[in-house]
């Protein structure tokens, strides 16, 4: 900075120009700035903190929590049950009945339960004979009475079960976990869920209970080695649930108990 002459200060203090008083330097002067008062900006986070309160940055959204959906692969679930079949067909087992279209066992249906399904009456007539009959007596009945239903009967059968299944399996799942719905994990865990309660029955907290704990826990690396340990006589059915179930570990951000939606 440049030295200010005498004459030049006791001009600015008010007196007349004179040379007689010896030339000084004024010293630097450096002016801090006082710390922002939190109570200035009470309405979002202040200039010096931009990312929030805590000096973290936010908690990004899971993508799945965000754009949630139904997304369950059929043709996953067709392939499971021996893809769909016009002609009925006993699969063996003392508890299983005739089935036709995409897995339906009828040994266990009714008459009303075929109606809730919205199937036709001439259809309902059709499969009536069949239900209630299991193990070799169903076996027995079907080689007396071959059953063969048309294509538009089988995929309207094939719809109406498995969009019930998905719904029921959704509801239970949404009831009993707390971290997500059902619809905002991804859809690899979606079918897999879905295809063992095509086979097992929609209640999975009583017919599979370790499992279904679970995945309503979100402790996916517990259920993917369940399922990798089954135990059943469906290794390979179990085992495609489980690679879904992989991949969406691999390549998605599932939520949990920990990361909740």
């Amino acid at each position: 900075m440049r030295k200010l002459k005498a004459s030049e200060q006791y001009i600015i203090c008010g007196g007349q120009s004179t040379d007689t008083y010896p030339d000084i330097t004024l010293p630097d002067i450096t002016v801090i700035a006082p710390e922002p008062d939190p109570g200035d900006f009470p309405d979002g986070p202040s200039p010096t903190d931009p990312d929030g309160g805590n000096g973290e940055p936010e908690h990004e959204p899971n993508p799945l929590c965000v754009n949630p959906s139904r997304n369950v692969d059929h043709a996953f679930i067709s392939t499971s049950e021996g893809q769909q079949r016009l002609n009925g067909y006993w699969p063996g087992g003392a508890s299983s009945g005739v089935t036709v279209a995409t897995g339906i066992d009828l040994g266990g249906r009714t008459e009303q339960s075929m109606a809730n399904f919205g199937w036709p009456v001439d259809l309902i007539s059709q499969l009536l004979p069949y239900t209630g009959r299991t193990g070799q007596e169903a076996n027995n009945f079907l080689s007396a009475n071959p059953l063969t239903v048309s294509q538009a009967n089988a995929d309207l059968m094939d719809s109406s079960v498995l969009s019930n299944v998905m719904s029921q399996v959704a509801t239970n799942f949404d009831n009993a976990a707390t971290f997500a719905n059902f619809d905002q994990l991804p859809s690899g865990t979606q079918t897999a869920i879905v295809d063992l309660a095509y086979q097992y029955g929609t209640n999975l907290a009583v017919a599979t209970p370790n499992f279904w704990v679970q995945i309503t826990t979100g402790n996916w690396q517990a259920a993917l080695n369940n399922l990798n340990n089954f135990g059943d006589a469906y290794h390979e059915r179990r085992a495609r649930e489980a690679t879904l179930l992989q991949n969406d570990i691999n390549t998605h951000r599932m939520p949990s108990d920990a990361d909740p939606c």
